[in-house]
């Protein structure tokens, strides 16, 4: 055991160091609907439009927080993608870009006109020399057309696609397309996440299946996906019901998680949707154990429309974690065992008719926390 021991700590510390030649990977954002901003962290914020996203092909274009991007070491934009289309740095699709996350139809991605409205829909990694995996959670035909007719809403496939940057003249190519990791799922909502295996080389990537009261977890090297493993959630701290717009993300040092994929009902007209439960995480062996849940108020009478949980973010220190509903945002205390030690921090800043909501929110590269940030990876 402790030789065990003693390898993990050593493997942290070599990460550690690849953390700080890596870190820059996530120093830009792409966000934003008709024109997509940039976001770019670089001594400061500096704020661009990608003119061209939406351009190629129509109506192809980015909706708000269900992007992902990733940056060169040296903090560039290589590419995003909004859930079904893969886009290059300059916003035009990228060459086999189209339709990806259909490895059983394109029905969704017709139905949103090629861009997904789900939170954490997709992830990017990088994988090895300049390729990257582009992992997403979609919907066959079937399902798709049971959601869309409102009969049920699940998703049931988890797939990924391969962008080799080096093709292309250096624009980037999908090399792989819809590569199917699960399928036959019956997930309640995309909640996904990544963070990095303590040899600082490999990836844990982190899918939530509440159905099942579990996590599902894959091992991502550079040549093989390995998994997946099965993390159960303690039968005492399973939810009552899976929330559809809950979210999961791994704090600075990837050592705890937070997920928000659990409601329990209470018995009051409070503490439904807006709960979060904190594990603590092994990056060594990937071990999820549960460590505390917190609850934040669900207003239901000051807003038209319920006060539920939208968006999680832990602090630069991760000692607080944030919690945006749709009118509210608290501040949660880690390091207070009280369940409810929650502090209320902002309000609608406007009359609630002009009031456009909060929404996901992720800390940047500058330690502010912003909204509508897409699928944020500390890479």
């Amino acid at each position: 055991m402790k030789k065990k021991i003693s390898t993990c700590i050593y493997l942290m510390l070599i990460s550690s160091l690849i953390y700080s030649q890596q870190n820059k990977r996530n120093n830009v954002w792409a966000v934003g609907y008709q024109p997509v901003v940039k976001f770019k962290f670089d001594n400061g914020l500096i704020i661009d439009t990608v003119t061209n996203a939406g351009v190629f092909n129509p109506p192809f274009c980015l909706i708000k927080s269900s992007s992902s991007t990733i940056s060169d070491t040296n903090g560039n934009i290589l590419f995003f993608s909004n859930g079904f289309v893969i886009y290059d740095s300059a916003g035009f699709a990228m060459q086999d870009g189209l339709y990806v996350n259909c490895p059983y139809g394109q029905v969704l991605a017709n139905y949103y006109g090629g861009a997904s409205l789900f939170d954490q829909t997709s992830i990017i990694l990088p994988k090895k020399g300049n390729t990257y995996y582009v992992f997403s959670t979609g919907m066959s035909d079937s399902v798709a057309n049971n959601y869309i007719n409102h009969v049920y809403t699940e998703f049931d496939v988890l797939n990924y696609s391969v962008v080799d940057m080096d093709s292309n003249a250096g624009k980037g190519k999908v090399v792989q397309k819809n590569v199917v990791l699960a399928d036959k799922q019956h997930y309640v909502n995309c909640a996904m996440q990544a963070v990095k295996h303590s040899n600082g080389k490999d990836w844990w990537l982190v899918k939530a299946d509440c159905i099942n009261n579990r996590y599902q977890e894959f091992l991502v090297k550079e040549d093989s996906i390995l998994g997946p493993y099965y993390q159960d959630i303690p039968i005492n701290y399973q939810g009552d019901f899976c929330y559809f717009l809950s979210k999961i993300y791994f704090n600075n040092t990837g050592t705890q998680m937070a997920s928000s994929i659990c409601g329990h009902i209470l018995g009051g007209p409070f503490y439904y949707r807006n709960g979060v439960d904190i594990f603590d995480f092994d990056r060594c062996n990937g071990e999820l154990t549960f460590k505390k849940r917190y609850e934040v108020p669900e207003d239901t009478s000051s807003y038209p429309n319920y006060d539920v949980q939208v968006g999680l973010s832990f602090s630069p220190n991760d000692k607080l974690l944030y919690m945006s509903n749709s009118y509210t945002v608290y501040q949660i205390d880690l390091e207070d065992t009280n369940t409810y030690n929650a502090l209320f921090i902002h309000g609608p800043d406007t009359t609630i008719a002009q009031f456009p909501e909060y929404n996901t929110i992720g800390l940047a590269p500058d330690g502010n926390i912003y909204r509508d940030i897409g699928t944020a990876v500390n890479l």
